[in-house]
């Protein structure tokens, strides 16, 4: 008969005990074992078990129907269900989600600065509901009317927190008609 887990060698009540035959079996089988997937266990010179010696299967992929392995992705366009939202593209999906809330519908328009040409260097959104900022946008640079720099300050919902700022680098052609806003 023999051990279960590493057949290792037993001496049962029908067997003489001869110490120096039961003591070299006991060892022969545990040296056998030794190193093998399942077996006993040795380490490698840093100390770890080498990964020829352990008896696992890395798990599998996950799906929307299994448990399992997922790659993060910061992607904020993607169908994937293999791949998992972090939180920055998470984060970057809610601020586009606040600005979409935000409707030009409910928004109302203050222009102020106008120079000589007629034209407001800038325009304040506030929301309707609670008069609280939206948004600024202020041209600058160049010479009127021709400005260079359009910058939009967008603001969280509590009108002094500023969201996120854009520059855009304006264009005219030969007519002095906006043509790019980049």
């Amino acid at each position: 008969m023999a051990t279960s887990k590493l057949n290792l060698p037993t001496i049962d009540n029908t067997k003489t005990a001869d110490v120096v035959r039961d003591m070299n079996a006991l060892a022969n089988a545990v040296d056998t074992a030794a190193g093998t997937a399942g077996g006993l266990a040795t380490l490698d010179p840093s100390g770890k078990v080498p990964s020829t010696q352990l008896s696992i299967s890395a798990p599998p992929d996950a799906s929307t129907t299994q448990k399992g392995v997922v790659q993060l992705s910061n992607a904020t366009d993607s169908t994937s269900e293999t791949f998992a939202a972090t939180s920055k593209s998470v984060k970057a999906i809610a601020d586009q989600a606040i600005l979409l809330s935000d409707k030009t519908d409910d928004l109302k328009t203050a222009k102020t600065n106008k120079d000589t040409n007629g034209i407001y260097k800038t325009i304040t959104y506030r929301r309707k509901s609670d008069n609280s900022l939206f948004a600024t946008s202020v041209l600058s640079g160049g010479t009127a009317p021709n400005y260079t720099t359009r910058t939009i300050t967008y603001y969280e919902s509590n009108g002094t927190t500023i969201r996120k700022t854009v520059t855009f680098a304006l264009s005219y052609d030969s007519d002095g008609m906006l043509v790019s806003e980049v």
